[in-house]
């Protein structure tokens, strides 16, 4: 059938470009993994943040929305306890809607162990019912969920028993508010209710319903390695706290006064209060070891530290020390291991990141990506700042065998941020150090750190002692700090604050010093004092003390409109604090003048402080793109993962580490160093990955291989802003095959490209080399590299644009690698230009020339010698005839003296001519 009428033009081209296509549904279920991994629950308000959307199939959105009205879900989840809830309730799995109002589903866990399953009704109003489970510790628990309609059953099924799980049973018998893509869910702890301490495992949602859950524990390996690891702990605390009883009870004996007839029972009954013999437990013998080796007043020590506090961190030092004298494969190492494991079961959360270290690296010992794991979370459970950062960057990168999922590495790192901001002010400064990225292949930067004794130092100490303001300010800084290699000495910093701010003239000096007194930092709390010099500071107009002044009106006097006041002149000359507390007004709903929350106000706050590097700001506006409760800002897990790595950072704690290291190594201990970079160098930063691997490199020349050059260059290269020397490390690992890989001139090529692009002059030097050598480099990257189309089309074109760009990345001044290659590529390119086209015709008319002005040249000297010789001749002869002859041969050699003088002025002007033009082209 012919139709009278044909298609338009748009449409039939969109015909053509897909008759050959097959169109396929999006795959869509029901089913939904929420967690496939373990999560370490440290049980605070921290968690992994869920979403679930429409169904984009119609049929599979239209059962959902049945089951908004007649509501049906099945849940099925693993947990494992630690211990119970330390407040009434902790959460498992929260609900929260757009009101940041509980919703359903919620379970919950109770201080006893019993399971809370809570509902929100359609009329607005929360129910729950309890299971008396009571829950025991150290056990696999799986919780499977099931509701249809009002009635709600729960099945606990223990994996120990591995036998059929108590059901229980409830009917709310009221109509269920259920929808479950209004607001996100929280896995573990959340924004308004703790999390349990413990682990949660693999958790599998079905959104339709169901009466049969499939979720088995998973990785088992892993989650059985935890429930052992655990186990054993408990027996090692047990050994711990047996043998810490027996000296407090042997003391006691000691000092108490015994009847006769007790001493004459102790007598013959044999009673004793000493320690199990080592023969009592062989599993722990290295426990008692330690215990003994201790003594009694190290155990019994008074102060806040425990005895597993004291026993864990000097177990760490020991085989710290075991570590330095090992070889890799030697029975120290598994000695020092097994230390390490002791301290992790007292708790001390960087051993466990140690070992985490070790069994995923392989450093010394075989490799076990499980115990790998299991110590990473046993580490992060501890609640180690370290550790935690640790998870949050393997999840971030999705290496090491964890999976990638950014909601998970949120979970971690908002812990850490949230630690961050509050060691400040919290921690001994003693613990903690400004970090520093120091690489260890940067000679200016080592040059820079110094000492008490170092002469710049001194020089600041002078100048301060006589009175320098500036000297003062800087001293007092890095004494408070520790910044540059100084040790810290807070006494000595409150004395330099407190001399700078008494000359009652600079107002940063005046309002460091303020706030210090505030806060009671350092010394005891002076109200009074403080609030002087910070009402002075601001009334010279510094930024800082006006916020401080609304800080202490809001706080202290709880005067928020006088506090805004001074919030809103100081946001008005920029000032992030200011900015960030007018956010802060707003999100909380107590703005004096514009009452109620407006998230949206808040958040822009947030937002533009955060810009400024305003920490708690940026926190806070990770979790508005983790949780996407506004809809124009839309949900970026990714994204608030990136600001809160940046946060975690600037951690007091790791840059206690990276000094450590960076001490240790100026002090020429290698090994120590090594160990310091490890643990950095496994939360993500990527100096310390770096510095790790070239103390690696470092150590195979002394004969101590421990084969982590590899590992640490090359997770240096998956950072989002990775370090070039890294970069460059690993493209030459590329390029020449080592470490038991074949040569891979692509990757090699794009090592050093990134490296180029992050403003590398060897990155660029090595660029051009290769393409030297015969290689292709691909158009994308010569256009990222700046060069253009024309210039692609000739080689040495590219090579001269690539060696001008490596010239400006380096020291103008000095001689370098780039500017010779440069000289030498436009010397050849000139050569090239000279010798070919129209001008090699040019050149053979100046060879000619040349050649004929070099013989007329050549007979200059031969006429010189003629010459001479017919001078003595002519004194000897008398008679006119010769003398005749003489006149017209001399006449005929003073021609040819013109004519030699003549070619040396043409061959010196042909010089000139082609010294410019071959400078012109050099140019």
């Amino acid at each position: 059938m012919q139709h009278g009428t044909c298609l338009s033009w748009g449409p039939e081209l969109l015909w053509k470009l897909n008759r050959n296509r097959l169109n396929w549904c999006p795959h869509e279920s029901g089913i939904v993994p929420l967690l496939t991994f373990p999560l370490a629950s440290t049980g605070e308000r921290f968690g992994v943040i869920r979403h679930f959307h429409p169904f984009v199939n119609k049929e599979l959105e239209d059962c959902r929305n049945g089951t908004t009205e007649e509501p049906r879900l099945a849940l099925s989840l693993w947990i494992y306890l630690l211990s119970w809830c330390d407040g009434a309730f902790c959460g498992i799995l929260q609900h929260m809607d757009w009101h940041d109002t509980f919703d359903t589903p919620m379970i919950m866990l109770d201080d006893r162990g019993d399971v809370i399953f809570q509902v929100r009704l359609v009329s607005g109003e929360a129910r729950s019912f309890r299971s008396y489970t009571a829950l025991p510790l150290r056990v696999w628990h799986r919780l499977d969920v099931f509701m249809d309609g009002s009635k709600v059953m729960l099945k606990v099924t223990s994996h120990a028993t591995a036998g059929a799980g108590k059901p229980y049973t409830y009917n709310f018998q009221a109509d269920i508010r259920y929808d479950d893509t209004a607001g996100y869910f929280m896995i573990g702890g959340g924004k308004f209710m703790p999390g349990i301490k413990g682990y949660i495992g693999p958790i599998t949602y079905h959104r339709l319903g169901g009466h049969e859950v499939w979720n088995p524990l998973s990785p088992e390996l892993t989650a059985l390695g935890l429930d052992q690891t655990h186990r054993v702990c408990e027996e090692v605390m047990g050994v711990i706290l047996g043998f810490a009883q027996a000296l407090r009870d042997t003391e006691d004996a000691q000092h108490s006064c015994r009847s006769y007839y007790m001493g004459l029972k102790q007598k013959f009954e044999h009673l004793s209060c000493r320690a199990p013999p080592l023969s009592a437990d062989h599993r722990h013998h290295i426990v008692l070891q330690l215990l003994k080796a201790l003594g009694r007043n190290y155990i019994s020590g008074s102060g806040s530290e425990t005895v597993y506090m004291r026993l864990g961190r000097w177990s760490y030092e020991l085989a710290k020390r075991k570590l330095a004298r090992a070889r890799p494969g030697s029975g120290p190492v598994s000695s020092a291991v097994r230390l390490l494991q002791v301290s992790s079961c007292c708790g001390n959360s960087q051993a466990s990141l140690l070992l985490a270290a070790v069994y995923l690296g392989s450093l010394g010992v075989r490799e076990d990506p499980v115990k790998g794991h299991v110590y990473s979370l046993v580490g992060a459970q501890a609640d180690g700042r370290l550790a935690l950062m640790h998870l949050g960057y393997k999840h971030t990168q999705g290496i090491d065998g964890f999976p990638q999922d950014y909601s998970m590495a949120y979970c971690y790192y908002s812990n850490v941020g949230r630690q961050t901001c509050a060691d400040r002010w919290t921690v001994p400064m003693t613990q903690q150090y400004t970090t520093e990225l120091i690489l260890l292949t940067d000679d200016e930067a080592l040059k820079s750190q110094m000492d008490e004794d170092d002469d710049i130092f001194q020089y600041f100490k002078f100048q301060a002692e006589r009175g320098d303001l500036e000297a003062q300010k800087t001293l007092a800084r890095m004494l408070l700090w520790g910044e540059q290699g100084v040790s810290k000495d807070t006494e000595g910093a409150l004395r330099w604050y407190a001399e700078s701010a008494m000359r009652m003239t600079d107002p940063q000096a005046m309002y460091d010093y303020s706030i210090l007194l505030l806060k009671g930092h350092g010394k005891k709390k002076n109200r009074t004092l403080g609030l002087h010099f910070l009402e002075k500071a601001a009334s010279m107009g510094f930024p800082e003390a006006i916020n401080g002044m609304g800080w202490y009106y809001s706080v202290f006097m709880a005067d928020s409109s006088t506090g805004l006041r001074y919030f809103e002149k100081a946001a008005q000359t920029g000032n992030k604090d200011a900015i960030y507390n007018l956010g802060l007004l707003y999100m909380s709903g107590k703005h004096p003048k514009k009452p109620g929350k407006n998230q949206t106000a808040a958040f822009q706050h947030f937002l533009k402080a955060s810009g400024k590097g305003h920490l708690e700001a940026g926190i806070e506006v990770a979790w508005y793109y983790a949780t996407g409760v506004l809809p124009a800002v839309g949900r970026d897990p990714e994204r608030a993962v990136l600001l809160l790595k940046e946060i975690c950072e600037q951690n007091g704690y790791l840059g206690s580490i990276l000094r450590k290291g960076l001490n240790a190594y100026l002090r020429g201990s290698r090994v120590d160093s090594l160990l310091s970079y490890l643990l950095a160098a496994e939360t993500g930063v990527g100096v310390a990955q770096n510095n790790a691997a070239h103390l690696c490199e470092v150590l195979i020349d002394l004969g101590q291989a421990y084969g982590c050059e590899w590992r640490y260059y090359n997770q240096s290269t998956f950072n989002y802003h990775p370090h070039p020397a890294g970069l460059l490390k690993m493209g030459d690992f590329y390029y020449e095959g080592q470490n038991n890989q074949s040569q891979d001139i692509r990757l090699s090529v794009l090592m050093y490209a990134s490296a180029a692009l992050a403003g590398s002059p060897q990155g660029i030097f090595n660029l051009a080399a290769m393409i030297e050598m015969g290689h292709d480099i691909p158009e994308k990257i010569l256009e990222q590299l700046k060069v253009s189309k024309q210039d692609r089309l000739d080689r040495s074109a590219v090579l001269e644009k690539l060696y001008q760009s490596c010239r400006q990345y380096e020291n103008q001044e000095d001689v370098t690698p780039c500017s010779l290659a440069l000289l030498r590529v436009r010397l050849s390119r000139a050569w090239r230009t000279f010798t070919s086209g129209p001008l090699r015709y040019f050149w053979a008319c100046l060879i000619g020339s040349g050649a004929v002005l070099l013989s007329i040249i050549i007979l200059s000297p031969i006429r010189r010698g003629v010459m001479a010789a017919q001078s003595e001749r002519r004194g000897a002869a008398a008679a006119p005839g010769g003398q005749g002859a003489t006149t017209a041969s001399g006449l005929g050699w003073q021609n040819l003296q013109q004519l030699s003088d003549w070619a040396w002025c043409v061959l010196g002007g042909c010089l000139c001519v082609v010294g410019s033009v071959l400078l012109a082209q050099i140019l």
